[in-house]
Order: structure tokens, then sequence, then C-alpha cells
């Protein structure tokens, strides 16, 4: 089916605003139910130059919002949308934009969660699922089964309309590539392994390329290769390092249904399981060893001088210092904050450490500088030239 972009907007224009909330945002001057930290509800906020007052939950000051103002934006806001689902599709004719729309409409809440991504993972994950949906499409199967409700299903997996959400369409494709892909001849790049400990191995990839081998057979946005890949975004606020486990670990909803999908696991979680299954100590461990590693060798900065960037060289130990647009705060969630209030805090004195906090500095005496001898006028020029000469002796 040929895509054009005026047909879609006239056919689905009204219900994309709609799913959104704009409308219920105008009228009622209050978000509806899961459009905070959404980026399509943010982004045709902004697009509508409302201010962000709130930096913890990013949300926008609507009480001033009129229906003049959405009149106004709202074709510009459904182009805008329109062209973010049209850049997730990486077919040159766009054939898949239109179910991009769908998902989005029947999405369950705009977020992972909900069925469908956000338009970061939508640029990378999304893109690279769909591009390799595309590439072994004729070697799938015309027929499959898969589990809904715990009664198997029949479909057609060449038929992309066959997948009920974006979230259920690039699992799928993960585990479809396993099988009927071709394995991506990637080069390893530049890693170096920081860990290697009782069947976890902890790898910091230092470049794109090495992000990319260390995550095939994933939909992390830094192992794209056919779609946007944010290593270099995240890379910026520290390095990526990639975890594997000898033997993969167990979540409790892995028996219930064969549809269950790890990744619907919350980060939490995960770090719960591999703290159960390896220690609650291991995390801290190759934290520990990646700032030993760091201690041990060089040092790549990049500072800011007159002339733009330089990357130089150091020798460590080395003090690094930053400046306040070095990074953005990530603020904690309130379920996180809740969680917090109740782990235990361990006080440590010095003494614990092993930390000699006894003074090694001896004060001998503290004295006032010498009074500053009053100053003097003087009548002419010649005069003053005379005395810096012979009395100061500065000229």
């Amino acid at each position: 089916m040929e895509y054009k972009t005026q047909i879609t907007k006239g056919n689905y224009g009204q219900k994309i605003l709609d799913k959104i909330g704009l409308p219920t945002i105008v009228q009622r001057k209050a978000f509806p139910p899961n459009m905070y930290e959404n980026d399509y509800t943010m982004g045709a906020l902004d697009l509508m130059d409302t201010p962000r007052i709130n930096p913890i939950d990013n949300s926008h000051n609507i009480d001033n919002i009129t229906v003049e103002d959405y009149n106004e934006h709202k074709d510009e806001i459904v182009d805008w949308l329109l062209q973010q689902f049209e850049y997730f599709d990486p077919t040159p004719n766009k054939q898949y934009t239109q179910q991009i729309v769908k998902w989005f409409l029947n999405a369950k809440s705009l977020s992972p969660q909900g069925g469908f991504p956000s338009i970061e993972d939508g640029i990378s994950t999304l893109k690279q699922s769909l591009y390799s949906f595309q590439k072994m499409k004729e070697r799938l199967p015309q027929e499959m089964t898969r589990t809904v409700d715990d009664k198997d299903q029949p479909y057609n997996p060449r038929d992309i309309a066959s997948y009920p959400d974006a979230g259920t369409f690039m699992s799928s494709v993960q585990k479809m590539r396993q099988e009927f892909g071709k394995p991506d001849d990637l080069p390893k790049g530049d890693s170096i392994i920081i860990y290697n400990k009782d069947g976890v191995t902890a790898r910091w990839a230092k470049d794109q390329a090495a992000a990319c081998h260390l995550g095939q057979g994933t939909q992390w946005c830094t192992a794209a290769t056919q779609s946007n890949n944010m290593f270099n975004h995240y890379n910026d606020r520290g390095a990526l390092i990639v975890i594997q486990l000898a033997k993969p670990i167990f979540f409790a909803g892995e028996e219930k249904h064969e549809a269950y999908d790890p990744q619907s696991e919350s980060w939490e979680d995960i770090v719960e399981r591999i703290q159960i299954e390896h220690g609650d100590w291991v995390l801290d461990d190759i934290q520990k060893d990646f700032v030993k590693w760091i201690k041990d060798n060089k040092l790549e900065i990049i500072r800011e001088i007159d002339e733009g960037l330089e990357t130089i060289e150091v020798n460590v130990p080395a003090v690094v210092t930053c400046d306040l647009r070095l990074n953005e705060p990530r603020y904690a969630s309130l379920p996180n904050i809740m969680k917090a209030k109740k782990k235990p805090i361990d006080e440590l004195s010095a003494a614990d450490l092993g930390v000699d906090a006894a003074p090694r500095v001896q004060q001998i005496k503290v004295e006032e500088p010498p009074k500053r001898k009053a100053g003097i006028k003087v009548s002419s020029v010649a005069e003053l030239v005379q005395k810096l000469k012979n009395e100061a002796k500065v000229i």
C-alpha cells in the first residue's frame, strides 16, 4: 500500500491529537492519565510554546492554554508527529508508517510499558527492528503460533498488521532474528574487560563499534546499526559498561506463559535478580574494578578552549574538574524515593575505614599582618615621578 502523508493526516489527524490528550488539556487545564513524561504530549506542548515549570517531572504550565492556541498549532503538531513516525520507518517508500500510526493510536499508554516506544527508542530500536523485519521477511514461514491469554493462536509473521503493538513486534523480531536472521559481521571495536569472576563479565565499550558488537541480538539503542545509534549521546554522560552473565537470570513471571518478555522487567528488578543470584556485592565490585582501571591507566580528556574542544591524554592519578554544563541531573522517581527511605544506612567511623584522622598540621602562632602605612599626597607630576623613582624605585 502506498503511503501518503496528507491522506494519513486526513484519516488520523484528529485521532492523533486525541491520543496525546491535547483536547482534554485545553478544556480541563489538566493532564489525562499516563501523559506525564511522554515524549509526544510534551513535544506538542513545546510546539505551543508552553513553558516547562517542574524540572522533576518535566511538566508544563497548562493553565493559560486557550482554544485559540490549540487551533493555531494543531496542524503543526500533527505534521510534527507524522514526521517522527515516518522517521521511525527505514523503508524508502515509508510502507510501514501507517502501521506505526495504528500502533500509536492503539497503545494502552504512550510508553514502552504501554506498547509504544519513546521517540529515542523509536528512531533507534523500532527503526532497527523494522529494518531487520524487512530484510528477513521472505525467510519467515507464512504461519506461526503465539500464546495469547494462555491459548495458542496462529498468525502470519510476514504480515506486520498481525502484531498487536510495537512492543510485541520488536520482541518478536528479536526472537525471529535468532532463527531466521543472518548474523552481522560486525567489527569488535575497542572494549576492555574490567571484571571477570564467577560467571559475571563486565566490558567497557569505548566506542560505538564495540557497543554494537557487544549488543548484538539486543534491542539496545546503543547497539543499532541501521538506525540512530545513541552511543555518543550516553557515552558523553558516562562509560557504557556491558555486563554479560554465563547463565540467564530467572524472573518469577517466566513460567507463567511462553510469551513472557524479559524486557518487561524494570531495571530495579533486574538489579535485584542479579544480586540474588550472584551476590549483593557484584555490581559494587564492578564499579570498584572500573575505578581501579581508571586509576591504573591514562585518561583521555576533552576540555573547552577558546578555539573549541581539545582532546588530551594525561597520566593518572590526575585532578579532573568539570563545569555546570557537563551533565543533566537525573531526578529520582517517587517510587524510588519511597524505596530509598526503607534502605538501611550504615554509619561508619574513620577508624572503621582504616583512616587516621589525627591532625598533622601544628599551629605555632597567629598574628596580624603589618599595618599598611598611610599614603601621601603630591602637589605635582614632577614630584610623583621623583618619589616613584627615588623612594619606591619602581621606575
